[in-house]
């Protein structure tokens, strides 16, 4: 497996022209956060930039000097784009895309999607999150209908 962690945005909905993964949550920079369990799983990593690069890679190269590598994304136009710069340096037969601002994520989730991937043989797997509020704010909504998925904005 090789993971994708997408830093290329510019974090808007903080509204504060900063990005938000180098601020700390409990004394640890947000994005350290899914990079110390890839790290801890021994991922193959790379963290695709964009937006305030060189603060993000500054923080990531503090703790992780030698074992992350990055491309930057120079036009922000998300999940698909990044994907597409780096769809010819893919190494292996399994691809983990995430976010990187996943303070709450946790080993035993990664292994358990990749477990429950490789045994179902599946194209594609996601993670997802329910929301006992639905009239909250949210990122998107997975939607299941019989056997088609569908993601959609909130």
């Amino acid at each position: 497996m090789q993971a994708i962690v997408l830093a290329a945005g510019k974090s808007t909905r903080l509204n504060t022209g900063n990005t938000k993964l180098i601020e700390k949550i409990c004394g640890q920079e947000i994005i350290l956060y899914p990079l110390a369990i890839l790290q801890d799983l021994a991922i193959p990593t790379t963290v695709i930039v964009g937006f305030q690069k060189n603060k993000i890679k500054s923080v990531i190269e503090k703790k992780y000097p030698d074992s992350i590598t990055y491309l930057e994304q120079e036009e922000i136009n998300g999940t698909a784009g990044a994907l597409r710069l780096l769809q010819s340096r893919f190494q292996h037969s399994h691809i983990l895309v995430m976010k990187a601002d996943l303070p709450l994520i946790s080993p035993d989730i990664i292994e358990s999607l990749y477990a429950q991937h490789t045994a179902t043989r599946a194209a594609v797997s996601l993670v997802t999150a329910h929301n006992g509020d639905p009239s909250g704010f949210s990122y998107s909504r997975v939607l299941k209908k019989g056997a088609k998925i569908s993601i959609r904005k909130a």
